[in-house]
């Protein structure tokens, strides 16, 4: 009976995540035009004033009060931001974590060091544990040891956050990058919290690029993950990086598929199927 609960609620989540393939993200294709730094047309999704058109409270209300639940058995929780904006998303989730009454630990990144400032202005909030921002482009290995890596004794992480990142990284570095992305973020963290965009955001962000004659990406024509991408994010996560499906929540607002991931335990090898 467990083995096949647990095979049920794999399977329904990834039909889920698969269903997200399909959703249209209007919210992100009309919004987006307004936000400021080149009117929607920044090449790294550094977007100034996002949180003005995509509040932290909008991806709270899908992640709901228990998302934090499965840390709840750890004596110290260290969280990083891969891609944190201005930090005001970053800042919430540290401050629900603090339900767990234990101590806390939080860095987020970011490639702009306009944003990171914005962020750091935000520490000021939070009087329990401690949140650093730092500037760092997470592709490049001498930043990620200087930044990342010293941040815990291990260079490990509890808890990882993606939120609307891997579009950017499959952008500019393409199917390769994408995957050495995934495979680093979850390389280091127990549990990972991954937000991908559709194939829509990526047709939407050529189009504004083009339009406003900036520097364009490369030609999405050629990746190789493109109308299915956020079902092969899903599954390389689960196939290529150890990790499973610790719960699915649900589609958030701009149309795209929330997902929290964990390293895989012994147990659940045993009751996979076969």
């Amino acid at each position: 009976m467990r083995r096949k609960a647990f095979r049920n609620f794999k399977s329904s989540s990834a039909m889920r995540i698969r269903e997200a393939c399909h959703v249209d993200d209007i919210s992100d294709s009309e919004s987006i035009e307004h936000i400021s730094h080149g009117a929607g047309a920044s090449r790294f999704g550094n977007f100034h004033n996002y949180y003005k058109f995509n509040p932290p409270s909008k991806r709270l209300s899908v992640l709901g009060t228990d998302w934090l639940l499965p840390l709840a058995d750890r004596r110290i929780v260290s969280t990083i931001d891969f891609g944190c904006n201005s930090g005001d998303l970053t800042v919430e989730l540290h401050t629900q974590l603090r339900r767990l009454k234990l101590p806390l630990r939080t860095l987020g990144i970011d490639i702009d060091p306009v944003l990171i400032q914005t962020a750091k202005s935000l520490t000021a909030r939070c009087d329990y544990g401690e949140v650093k921002f730092e500037t760092v482009d997470v592709m490049r290995e001498n930043e990620r040891k200087s930044y990342v890596e010293c941040f815990t004794s291990d260079g490990r992480f509890d808890l990882g956050l993606c939120f609307a990142v891997t579009m950017w990284i499959h952008l500019n570095h393409g199917d390769d990058g994408l995957r050495q992305f995934l495979q680093y973020i979850s390389s280091r963290c127990d549990f990972l919290l991954v937000e991908p965009q559709t194939w829509k955001c990526y047709r939407n962000a050529s189009r504004r690029m083009r339009r406003l004659k900036k520097v364009m990406f490369q030609d999405i024509g050629k990746l190789s993950w493109n109308n299915d991408v956020v079902q092969r994010i899903d599954e390389f996560i689960q196939n290529d990086c150890n990790m499973t499906i610790e719960q699915y929540f649900g589609i958030t607002e701009w149309g795209r598929p929330l997902t929290l991931y964990r390293k895989y335990k012994r147990a659940d090898k045993t009751n996979t199927p076969g």
